[in-house]
């Protein structure tokens, strides 16, 4: 008789079918896709004297302009790319080489439009407002005339996400010509003070 029963013990504890599996639920063990980090992109810019917006190349002579505050300044800043354009923030700097001290330094946010290339650049470029305004003369840490001369500047730029980058470039603070110059050429030589005459 335990014979005969034998098959059908064997038979009721034989595995289940395996259960269906949704091809569609996410595995657990899956890796989360990566998901690439696009590098920001800064090309270095400065204002005109008749209110352009203008890439800087190496050795670019960029102006010496008179503020409203008085002294003399650097509109300088930034086209960027991969940041978001309505929360940059530009810091400029000038030394006398890119691994000297810095000379003069100015930080502020400023305001860019997008462009049909993707690229965001001041949106008034004509105004002083989304450049920095760097201060150039006088200038007491100089330790050579800042007109005429070839000096490093630095642009580096920021977002409200933490995104920056930076660049470097060697470029030439210029007066105007002519007696339109004069107050730049005297304010901006070396051993100049703030009060002292000019001609």
């Amino acid at each position: 008789m335990s014979r005969l029963l034998f098959p059908l013990f064997v038979a009721a504890c034989s595995s289940p079918a395996p259960l269906a599996i949704d091809a569609a639920a996410p595995s657990i063990d899956a890796a989360a896709p990566d998901v690439p980090t696009i590098a920001p992109e800064l090309a270095i810019m400065y204002r005109t004297r008749d209110g352009m917006a203008v890439d800087a190349t190496a050795g670019a002579q960029v102006p010496l302009t008179i503020p409203p505050q008085g002294g003399l300044v650097l509109f300088v800043g930034a086209r960027v790319r991969n940041l978001d354009a309505a929360s940059v923030t530009v810091t400029a700097s000038l030394r006398d080489a890119a691994d000297s001290p810095v000379l003069t330094l100015e930080q502020r946010p400023v305001h860019l439009t997008i462009g049909a290339d993707g690229w965001a650049a001041p949106a008034d470029p004509a105004g002083m407002f989304d450049w920095a305004n760097l201060p150039a003369c006088p200038l007491s840490s100089a330790t050579r005339d800042v007109y005429d001369q070839p000096y490093v500047l630095r642009i580096g730029v920021a977002d409200a996400s933490g995104a920056s980058t930076d660049a470097k470039l060697e470029i030439v603070p210029t007066c105007e010509a002519g007696a339109n110059g004069d107050l730049c050429r005297c304010q901006c030589k070396l051993g100049y003070s703030l009060g002292d005459p000019c001609p």
